[in-house]
């Protein structure tokens, strides 16, 4: 079987979107690195300028209650296609050697010894016994990792005519050396706006999807759909969305209570092109089943961040952001 990528999973130069290519007018740009790919899709404007972020529908439309969709962050080891825009279209084609990352490092790390030799313990000074190639069950401390070569793809193609816009993403993703208690992940979102003077509401679908790596057993699936809205005159702008999660499956059929509902509205006053304020409210209602929480709550580094199930999360900010 194919050998495990053993790639670098972090990166030290910075923590967002980081890459180099090349670009042309004419044939779109080819980049290598790392990228947002697949989450985000909802087309709210929540965070656009100074709402919050936490508020945003990624909350319950990248996540299945809990695990995250494409990583809801930055994608390592990405080579990607941008193309350009042709008569309203365009389309954004990535493939990731380890789209996993860091999560996957350990299994990557054991994975990789997988057929070198083994060396008996207690062998004298100098002499080396040499034992049988290791295999998966025989790795120390890992039995039951897969020996295989995992990646990922994205495919997203969007088209815009006037105040009308739609798109629709497709994302799977393998990871590297999976054990019983790892996942393939699959991910289809489709959207789409419309804008009459300040004026702007859209409708996001979103189907998501995690099956057991090694026997193929879906683990975990719901379908979220989100409504995002927005008005502005002058300065001032009203931006928010109405975002459902309905009840998980798995292979055992539909667990009950496990759905989730939020809402977001923020105010934003534009004080100049680059520079705004707003004031955000939020609330995720999750059934008695359901944990979802706000975007990036897991890197507030508080316990106050993490729901429990049935537990409701609510969201107060007033911030201000200049984009340089």
């Amino acid at each position: 079987p194919d050998q495990p990528s053993n790639i670098q999973t972090s990166n030290p130069i910075g923590s967002g979107n980081t890459f180099v290519g090349l670009k042309s007018n004419s044939w779109g740009m080819l980049t290598m690195g790392r990228w947002d790919l697949h989450y985000g899709k909802a087309g709210d404007a929540t965070a656009d300028k100074a709402g919050a972020l936490q508020a945003t529908a990624i909350s319950l439309f990248d996540y299945i209650n809990g695990s995250p969709i494409a990583n809801t962050t930055r994608t390592n080891n990405v080579v990607k296609y941008d193309s350009p825009t042709w008569g309203g279209f365009n389309a954004t084609l990535a493939w990731s050697a380890n789209p996993v990352g860091a999560s996957e490092q350990d299994m990557l790390n054991t994975a990789a010894l997988i057929g070198q030799q083994s060396i008996t313990p207690g062998a004298a000074p100098g002499v080396a016994a040499i034992g049988a190639p290791l295999t998966a069950a025989t790795v120390p401390g890992a039995p039951g990792v897969t020996n295989r070569k995992g990646d990922g793809w994205n495919f997203s193609p969007n088209y815009s005519n006037g105040p009308f816009n739609v798109g629709y993403s497709y994302w799977r993703a393998k990871p590297d050396a999976p054990t019983a208690a790892t996942n393939d992940q699959r991910g289809d979102s489709l959207y789409g706006a419309y804008k009459f003077g300040g004026f702007k509401v859209g409708l996001a679908w979103n189907r998501s999807k995690l099956e057991n790596a090694t026997t193929g057993a879906l683990a975990a699936e719901r379908d979220v759909w989100s409504i995002p809205l927005s008005f502005t005159w002058g300065p001032n702008n009203i931006v928010g969305h109405y975002t459902v999660a309905r009840n998980n499956k798995n292979a055992a059929g539909t667990i009950s209570d496990s759905g989730a509902r939020m809402v977001a509205i923020a105010y934003v006053y534009d004080l100049s092109k680059r520079t705004s304020l707003a004031a955000t409210l939020a609330q995720i209602r999750n059934d008695s089943k359901a944990s979802y929480n706000f975007f990036t709550s897991a890197s507030l580094g508080s316990t106050d961040a993490v729901t429990t199930a049935g537990e409701d999360a609510r969201l107060l900010q007033l911030s201000i952001k200049h984009a340089f």
